[in-house]
């Protein structure tokens, strides 16, 4: 039996790890990777909407040890850029694009800690295009056409309420493609 760290983000949810892969060199140093995919928690701020860029601040730690029994640290150095596919959508949606992943060994000196962590800041950027296809524009087109009626002659009853049944069916159908 292998002793691994006991490592932990800060804002985590759910994790489910895929696989691991050990190297052990000559010198005696022992490398552990793991794949795993990570469900984090970070406030966002949506007023600038649909034109947002979002940051996601995460902490990789140990929940015991010190710098001098484990290091934590980038492949690339103290400044590192995590490798990411700059095409893979954020969760399976046309909405947000990966802008960056970057990350910096953390400073523990500064606040009198000990132990060792990584810094892991991840930036999202709002397809706004997506949005104003598919929100905004329905939207306003709805609008519309929920005010056509109003201009329809009192005795065209059937017109009215088939336009007025249009709109709450689009209405009713873009709600339900949302869930």
């Amino acid at each position: 039996d292998v002793w691994k760290p006991d490592i932990y983000y800060v804002n985590e949810l759910k994790a489910e790890h895929h696989t691991e892969y050990w190297s052990i060199y000559a010198d005696g140093h022992v490398q552990w990777s793991v794949s795993s995919v990570k469900k984090l928690t970070c406030p966002f701020d949506f007023s600038e909407m649909p034109f947002d860029e979002q940051t996601c601040r995460t902490r990789v730690s140990l929940y015991r040890g010190n710098e001098e029994s484990e290091i934590l640290q980038f492949k690339n150095g103290p400044h590192g850029s995590v490798k990411y596919d700059a095409a893979h959508r954020i969760g399976g949606t046309q909405e947000w694009d990966l802008a960056a992943v970057d990350g910096e060994v953390f400073n523990h000196t500064a606040v009198g800690e000990d132990d060792t962590a990584l810094d892991v800041v991840i930036r999202f950027k709002r397809d706004s295009e997506y949005y104003l296809l598919y929100v905004v524009c329905p939207t306003i087109l709805i609008v519309l056409a929920s005010y056509v009626s109003f201009f329809l002659s009192r005795a065209a009853v059937p017109a009215r309420v088939g336009i007025s049944m249009l709109a709450m069916l689009v209405v009713w159908n873009m709600s339900s493609s949302v869930r």
